[in-house]
């Protein structure tokens, strides 16, 4: 009786390979194909069979392009009691309406919930089930491969979602001018740099999607338009964002299916008008858009409006309305709005904004804490890309180079056999020049990959002092607000900034640097009292911005002093801090000084983060050079204090890192 159910195995063949061809229709935006087939499928197919299941399937897909969320949920409601009375039992075509169930509701936590990891779940159910179902066509494989890299995207796990882009862009090779998946693929590697930040690369892969600009249809041509405008967002170049979204936006202008997506692109725009001063084409927008997704109930795109909201406010007002700045409304947006990272750091960084307009001190340094959290994940993902993506490309080229040689091999041993002795000799004369050539071009490319390896390991080792140093400056001006003091959050924001902007950053100019010291100086002034003096001498005729030295390396000096040194004089005691910058044998020696009591063991521990840093950083430049760079510490000999100093040569060059 059970087969009653199911039509014979040639017919479900037939069945399985209609339904895989209207999918693919479906990518092509040919709904009409699709149609025609849940009609053919419904006709034929008996009430609960297997085929009606898989026609219920095609349903679901074709209601994710019209947005009828109504029909979404009765599908899946529908298929997963199929599967739930269907537990244990397994064919070929209960195991593809299996995959294809996980896909939609996939689908539907991602379109219409923005529960990335729920997304994550069925999408990865789905793909562990297609690979040992042998009626998955491979267009559908690259499908399922596609929605998991998308999903590693959204939830800001870049490095996985490009190993998965470049799994699918394997399987799409064998599908020869099927453009569809391939602009997908290209474009997904394309997002993902956009949002490591990775610009000269994220430029390339745009730049190769964009060939296939004539095998586009128009959702292709939206998202295509609508993400190289966020690159350019992202950026900061707005006016070439905003072309590029305008362009979206016109041509969904005469589209009324496409309003979902016509609604998007005027989120991101009215941000770039935000961007641009153009407040009252701003606000406009927002109001249309935040009506438009209110009534749709979808969370991820109203977390971003009520952002925007939050920046227009405060870029006219000066500080944001409290209908955008209730606490129960920022903690319930970033709990439901998971793993969107992008938006969180958007939020974050209103919030900041905020709070140091207002001068609440406790919630900025909770933002700024949570801000840096996030942005260490973010930086951490794009260090192991740029990290596993180099060791690839060296394993590739050793081995290459391997196979180069074992040809290379077998050409000298045939020569060697059919030459006569004369031309036996030309030929080791010949094949010795070549080798040597080659060794030496083979070096070359390892020294090069070498110095690269070289430069993450100290992206590493600086990505640790920036934490410690904002959370020391931080807290200091917290404690200050909380004892009564008056406080100026200018220099702290200053301060913050210039940080953050230099946290990546391994070298800069020793002017840039100094700069930093006085911000740090200002921030730090009013816990010294009304006796601190801060002074700066600079040798005549020596230009601070053409000297170079690692980043944060003397506001290290700078903050040791002020912390073991000057903060434990008392309060009635005269405090000093000097910084001496001069010629010293062939190069430049830079001074840090202060009065306070040493206290050797307590600044230069071997648990300083900061001199552990600087210690490090040291090491790894100094590898392939004569003449070193050098620091110390020690006490003052003529006088009662304490000195650290950095030595930087004349021909150190920074630039081959």
């Amino acid at each position: 009786m059970a087969a009653c159910n199911d039509l014979d195995t040639d017919k479900s063949d037939n069945n399985i390979s209609l339904y895989y061809q209207s999918t693919d229709s479906l990518n092509n935006r040919n709904l009409a194909f699709a149609e025609k087939t849940l009609r053919q499928l419904d006709k034929t197919a008996d009430q609960d069979s297997n085929i009606y299941y898989l026609s219920q399937c095609l349903k679901g897909k074709m209601a994710f392009i019209n947005n009828d969320t109504e029909v979404i949920n009765n599908v899946r409601t529908l298929l997963k009691n199929f599967l739930k009375r269907n537990n244990s039992s397994h064919n070929e075509i209960k195991d593809v309406i299996r995959v294809e169930y996980y896909s939609i509701e996939g689908l539907y936590w991602i379109k219409c919930v923005g529960n990335t990891d729920s997304t994550y779940k069925y999408f990865n159910k789905a793909y562990m089930l297609a690979k040992n179902t042998k009626s998955i066509p491979n267009s559908s494989m690259v499908n399922i491969i596609i929605n998991l890299a998308d999903t590693y995207k959204q939830t800001g796990h870049y490095d996985q979602a490009i190993i998965y882009y470049i799994e699918a862009a394997k399987k799409a090779q064998r599908e020869k001018q099927n453009y569809n998946n391939v602009i997908a693929i290209y474009m997904g590697i394309s997002i993902a740099y956009t949002s490591m930040g990775d610009f000269k690369m994220s430029e390339k892969w745009w730049d190769k999607s964009g060939q296939y600009w004539s095998h586009m249809n128009s959702n292709d041509r939206f998202i295509y338009l609508n993400n190289r405008g966020h690159d350019y967002y992202q950026r900061k170049q707005f006016e070439r964002s905003r072309y590029y979204l305008e362009k979206a936006d016109s041509m969904l202008s005469d589209k009324p299916e496409d309003e979902w997506n016509k609604m998007f692109v005027r989120v991101n725009l009215s941000d770039v008008y935000i961007q641009l001063g153009m407040y009252d084409k701003a606000e406009a927008m927002i109001h249309v858009t935040e009506a438009y997704f209110q009534k749709q109930k979808y969370l991820i795109p109203l977390h971003y409006l009520k952002t925007q909201r939050m920046t227009l406010d405060q870029k006219r007002r000066g500080v944001p309305s409290e209908n955008y700045l209730s606490e129960r409304l920022i903690a319930d947006d970033l709990d439901n709005v998971t793993g969107v990272t992008e938006l969180k750091r958007l939020r974050l960084q209103a919030l900041i904004n905020h709070y140091a307009e207002i001068g609440d001190c406790r919630r900025l340094y909770s933002a700024g804490e949570t801000l840096r959290i996030l942005d260490d994940s973010l930086r951490n993902n794009n260090m192991r890309m740029r990290f596993t993506t180099l060791v690839k490309d060296y394993e590739h080229d050793r081995r290459l180079l391997q196979q180069q040689r074992q040809i290379e091999r077998h050409k000298q041993n045939f020569i060697i056999t059919a030459m006569s002795v004369v031309f036996l000799l030309m030929f080791i004369i010949v094949s010795t020049l070549v080798l040597l050539l080659k060794r030496r071009q083979r070096k070359i490319k390892e020294t090069k990959l070498l110095k690269k390896l070289m430069v993450m390991r100290m992206e590493i080792v600086r990505g640790r002092i920036t934490p410690h140093f904002i959370g020391n400056s931080l807290n200091i001006a917290m404690n200050d607000q909380m004892a009564g003091k008056p406080i100026d959050l200018t220099p702290l924001v200053k301060l913050l900034r210039m940080s953050t902007e230099t946290a990546d950053t391994l070298f800069v100019s020793l002017d840039t640097e100094l700069q930093f010291i006085d911000y740090y100086v200002t921030v730090m002034s009013s816990s010294l009292g009304p006796d601190f003096k801060y002074n700066k001498n600079i040798e005549r005729d020596m230009d601070t911005t053409h000297i170079m030295l690692p980043s944060m390396t003397l506001l290290t000096f700078v903050e040791n002093a002020v912390k073991h040194g000057l903060s434990k004089l008392p309060d009635d005691v005269e405090k000093t801090l000097k910084i001496n910058i001069r010629r010293h044998d062939k190069g430049v020696r830079i001074e840090v000084i202060d009065n306070g009591h040493c206290n050797k063991d307590a600044q230069f521990s071997n648990t300083n983060t900061g001199l552990k840093v600087i210690r490090q950083t040291l090491m790894l430049l100094n590898e392939n050079y004569k003449e070193k760079m050098t620091f110390g510490v020690g006490n003052i000999e003529s006088g009662h204090g304490f000195m650290s100093w950095l030595y930087i040569p004349d021909n150190f060059t920074f630039t081959n890192y």
